[in-house]
């Protein structure tokens, strides 16, 4: 519900569940999650959750996703754009969290369960990271354009 929830605010946090479907596909252990019916419930709830943002895209010829798919496939590198994401991410977090966090991705979890956290976090950070350094992020750009 959370991620339906999210996802009418920002588009990236479905990033989340494809994440996870991928480390559940790749690591045998956790294959066996895909037989449980309470994941494909979520994942309806999910869609339920997304339907008015879906519905109201599909009314407008998918305006917010061709947007979005733009926006993903800029490529402008700069090293200036990684440097303003990764400052801006230990500053919203604070240096003692964001180092906290740096620390515990470093160690790779012996659990199943904590290895889908792990991973996921892991792989989306990495997305994030190439993405702020392949194209222009929101706060490199100048103030006044959109």
């Amino acid at each position: 519900m959370a991620i339906g929830i999210g996802a009418l605010a920002k588009l990236s946090i479905g990033l989340l569940p494809a994440a996870v479907a991928v480390l559940m596909l790749t690591h045998k252990e956790l294959r066996q999650h895909f037989r449980n019916p309470h994941l494909w419930l979520s994942l309806l709830v999910l869609l339920l959750c997304m339907s008015p943002m879906l519905i109201w895209n599909y009314q407008h010829d998918w305006v917010m996703f061709r947007h979005e798919s733009r926006r993903a496939l800029e490529t402008a590198y700069s090293l200036s754009s990684f440097g303003t994401f990764i400052l801006g991410q230990v500053f919203a977090l604070s240096p003692i969290i964001a180092i906290s966090a740096i620390v515990s991705l470093y160690h790779r979890p012996a659990t199943p369960t904590r290895y889908l956290v792990w991973g996921a976090s892991t792989v989306l950070l990495a997305f994030f990271m190439v993405k702020a350094f392949s194209a222009k992020t929101r706060s490199s750009r100048s103030w006044g354009s959109s």
